[in-house]
């Protein structure tokens, strides 16, 4: 932004916009570097955040194979695409629940394991609510429910082994499958 925007602060563009949290904060820069129109985006210099890198991964192994129920080949998948080598995340600020049980999946020991890992205390984030999105996508049907509610769970587990990143999970994989049905949230 205006010649005098500096790369190393927090924003979208360096991945740390997860610990910019305050709006008013992000006015009073945007302001500081000439307001709106001086923005001046260059894509190559700017990386997806590690959350749209995930639901990515999470979409993508929940619709490269046809499977009817979730079940351990499933949760296997997810857990697959969640230790690949994925770009630079690394260098993308991921919080520290998901560092911890990116470490202790193991999907290439047996296929025919959940992939879970430990309770975590100390692992309260929603993040996990995130990746939870196609999910409801997956299962749009109201009859699915059971594997919408089964498959959202255990992902959550995966990557956010505590009760925050699991039920943040089932309600975002609910409420988005509620929103393609034209469910009322009151109902």
């Amino acid at each position: 932004m205006n010649g005098s925007y500096d790369p190393t602060e927090p924003g979208i563009d360096t991945g740390n916009s997860l610990n910019e949290h305050e709006d008013l904060i992000f006015i009073k820069r945007l302001t500081e570097h000439g307001g709106v129109k001086s923005i001046n985006i260059k894509p190559s210099g700017w990386r997806l955040i590690y959350c749209a890198l995930l639901h990515r991964q999470t979409a993508h192994a929940l619709t490269v194979f046809e499977y009817k129920t979730a079940n351990n080949f499933a949760y296997w998948r997810l857990a697959k695409n969640y230790k690949s080598d994925i770009y630079d995340i690394d260098k993308r600020h991921p919080d520290e629940s998901f560092f911890a049980s990116r470490k202790l999946l193991k999907p290439d020991v047996d296929i025919d394991t959940e992939c879970m890992v430990p309770f975590n205390d100390d692992g309260v984030s929603s993040a996990a609510a995130v990746r939870a999105i196609c999910i409801g996508f997956r299962h749009p049907i109201n009859w699915d429910v059971k594997n919408l509610i089964k498959l959202s769970i255990k992902r959550g587990r995966m990557t956010h082994q505590h009760s925050v990143g699991n039920l943040g999970s089932l309600v975002t994989a609910l409420l988005t499958s509620y929103a393609i049905q034209k469910i009322q949230v009151r109902q």
